[in-house]
This record gives structure tokens, sequence and C-alpha cells, in this order.
């Protein structure tokens, strides 16, 4: 259910209909608490004449602590509408928002702290500018926010990837290069040439993946295997509808 607040500030801003919501984790400021309890612990020895003080001041950060963590985890939180997007506050106030027409989002930084599993930051951009940007751990299921954010915003990508490639021939969408008849990699490892015009089949292939749910598939012809291209999830939507748009095809 969307708050009454919320749903209001949505109709003011003209979101249209409600879709999900994610909320944040408030797991910051818990570490915080723990932090504070254990430094509390440890600083107020029995004997030390300032333990009063010690554990008075420790007891209030750790409740500061825990009740700002309950608070984000109970009402700050990102919500998704049929035509934009609503970031409220601990407090239930309205921080950011968009239209879809005017947002994209990208990765904004990787932690490779714990190999094979690296961790991602994202940004939401309005209007070419950053908007807000979370952690996938700082939002529950940050990752699939920015997946369906992505989604959402395809169309307009697509729509604006045409426009640029009928006025100056080529476009940047994602690590891909387009031009009316070919793709080519730019900032990829493997070295991607395929013409459109043999492009059979575009398929967005489930992979029961947590953090990447699907995989972007291309059938070429006369190539007897499909070719996965290893593009960032949060690309992939928009370039299965761009590389559909130009071949002719549906996404499958």
């Amino acid at each position: 259910m969307v708050p009454e607040r919320v749903a209001r500030q949505a109709a003011e801003l003209g979101l249209e209909v409600y879709r999900r919501s994610y909320p944040y984790s408030g797991l910051a400021w818990f570490t915080f608490a723990g932090m504070f309890l254990v430094e509390t612990v440890a600083l107020g020895l029995p004997h030390s004449p300032i333990r009063a003080a010690v554990l008075l001041a420790g007891a209030v950060l750790v409740l500061v602590a825990t009740v700002a963590g309950l608070c984000t985890r109970l009402r700050k939180a990102v919500y998704l509408f049929e035509d934009g997007f609503l970031l409220v506050g601990m407090w239930g106030q309205r921080k950011r928002a968009g239209l879809w027409e005017a947002a994209s989002v990208r990765i904004k930084r990787v932690n490779q702290r714990y190999p094979g599993r690296p961790a991602f930051a994202y940004a939401v951009d309005v209007d070419g500018r950053e908007c807000f940007g979370f952690g996938e751990r700082q939002i529950v299921r940050g990752t699939r926010l920015a997946l369906d954010v992505a989604e959402m915003t395809a169309p307009w990508r697509v729509a604006a990837a045409l426009l640029a490639i009928t006025r100056q021939g080529a476009v940047l969408l994602g690590p891909l290069r387009f031009t009316g008849d070919r793709i080519q990699s730019v900032e990829l490892r493997s070295n991607i040439d395929l013409p459109i015009a043999e492009i059979t089949r575009i398929r967005l292939q489930p992979t029961g993946k947590r953090h990447e749910p699907f995989e972007l598939q291309l059938s070429i012809r006369d190539v007897p295997t499909d070719v996965a291209l290893g593009i960032p999830a949060i690309d992939r939507v928009a370039i299965a509808q761009l590389i559909a748009s130009l071949a002719d095809l549906r996404v499958s």
C-alpha cells in the first residue's frame, strides 16, 4: 500500500499509477548503533570515574541510531509509478522526484572487496544530472530497483538513440556503438562487430540469478549457436529494444 501522503504527492506530480516500492534498509544506522554499544561497554569500566556519564551518553547514542534506523527502514523508500519515481525521506517528506522520460540509471561504482561477488552502487540521473544514488545493500533489493528503473526508462533511451542515429549516423548505448547497420563494442573485453541485417532473433533469456535475472542473446543467420552479449544488466532491456527497432524484430 502507498501511504496517503506519498499518493498525494505523486498525484500532484502526475506520476500516474503506482507500481512498486523499495524501502531503504537502515543498515548504516543499525551498524552505528552496534558500534556505539560496543564502545560504551568498552569505555564504561566498573572503576572509571566517568562511568555513569559514559553509560548515559552511550545509551543515548545507541537509542538515537536505532530509532533512526527504524524510521529509515519503515519510511524511507523509492516509489515507482507508471510515469516516474518519488524518493521519500525517513520522515515521510519528498526528497527527489522525476519522470521516466528524463531519467536514466547507471553503475556509479563497483566494489570488488569480495572476489566473484562485486557490490554495485548506482546513480539515477534526471536531465543528465545525478538525482540520487544508492548501493545495492543500502536499499532492500537495490539491484532489482536499478533493473526496474532501467526497464522503465528504456523506451525513452531507445527513442533518443534512434534519433541520434538518424541525425548523426551513430550512437553509444551502454558499452556498444550502433549505426544503422552494425553493432560494435566500445568498452567490452570481447570484440563485437555484428551486422544488424543478419540478426534473426532477440531473446532476453532468464538466468535464475538474482543480480542478473536475464541474458541478452542474439541468433545470427548461418551461425549455429546464439551470441550472448556480455553487457551490464541495466543496459540489456534498452539495447534489446534498440536492436529490435533497427532489425525490425520483436524481443522474445
